[in-house]
Order: C-alpha cells, then structure tokens, then sequence
C-alpha cells in the first residue's frame, strides 16, 4: 500500500501534519502467462539426446528423479567429463527471462 502526505502544516497527515491520502487499497501481483518448457530430460529414455565424454556414464546411483543419471567416473583423473546436449534447444521468440534449470551433485574431497 502506498500513501502520500501533501507539504501543508495545517492538517492531521501522520509526518508533517499535512493533508494524507485516503488511499486504504492494498494490492497484490503474481506472475502471469504461461510457462514453456523448451526441453526436459531426465535420462529415462537413454542417453540419446546427449554426448558423453569418455570419462562420463549413464548410471542409477545419482539419480535426481526417476532411476538413470549421467555422471562422472574420473574421480581419481585429471580429465574433465562433459554432457552435453547433442541439438540445440530452441528458445521461443518472445521469451522474457528464459531459465535453464539443472540439477548436479559434487563429491569433493
């Protein structure tokens, strides 16, 4: 809620003894519009929407939700494993703030 006091020393306004809005409206906003997906994958399927490097592997430990991951068996390795998505993803014109959302986990010693 927003309210405003005029610069007038004549009246009953709570911070200058000026004229005080009346405004008792208290308004609230949520995000509108509809949310698109562009792409979600959770490896049940396999893995054929990626590329995994050598070092990488499709797995059941680490699964987030539902029973396969993609992970990394370099642990004890200099080598980076990488996953990456094999096409692109397609933002829809018109996107206002476009998200990308994963889930990962580190075991750092």
């Amino acid at each position: 809620m927003v309210r405003s006091e005029d610069a007038t020393t004549s009246s009953t306004g709570p911070y200058n003894g000026g004229n005080a809005d009346t405004n008792t409206i208290k308004l609230s906003a949520a995000p509108g519009g509809t949310t698109t997906t562009a792409f979600s994958d959770g490896f049940e399927s396999g893995i054929g929407n990626w590329t995994i490097s050598s070092y990488g592997a499709l797995g059941t430990v680490y699964a987030h939700t539902g029973t396969y991951s993609a992970w990394s068996d370099a642990a004890d390795n200099i080598a980076c494993a990488t996953t990456r998505k094999s096409t692109l993803v397609a933002i829809p014109s018109g996107a206002i703030n476009p998200l990308l959302h994963f889930w990962t986990r580190y075991a750092i010693e």
